[in-house]
């Protein structure tokens, strides 16, 4: 069988999506978040475990605050593919040591409120 390889990377701009094709990181409340993802997942064929299954790549890599508003990794190892994604979603304190890390509440640049861990060491 004949490799081919899958997308084509580029850091020029105008390759990027379309604003609206992907999702928004932040609408405001949890019933407003889980809408827009099924609209924008939605039109593309995607039912609610296909969702939450392309979800579990954020437990690569992080977010980026000019893309979405927010900064930091989505996991404790960003660059290992695993489950903490979702481990950290269902039981965020499973995934540290309580006496190690303390999570406070940080006002960003465009007022959104991101949870940022502070080692207490």
């Amino acid at each position: 069988i004949l490799w081919k390889g899958g997308r084509v990377d580029s850091i020029d701009p105008k390759d990027a999506t379309p604003d609206g094709r992907l999702p928004d990181a932040d609408k405001g409340s949890p019933s407003a978040n889980i809408g827009h993802l099924r609209k924008v997942f939605g039109r593309m064929g995607f039912n609610d475990q296909e969702l939450v299954a392309l979800s579990g790549a954020h437990t690569l890599g992080k977010c980026h605050y000019e893309d979405s508003g927010y900064e930091g990794e989505w996991s404790e190892t960003p660059w290992k593919f695993d489950n903490s994604y979702f481990n950290i979603l269902i039981q965020p304190q499973a995934m540290m040591d309580a006496e190690a890390q303390a999570w406070t509440p940080k006002k960003l640049p465009n007022g959104r409120v991101q949870y940022v861990g502070e080692c207490t060491c």
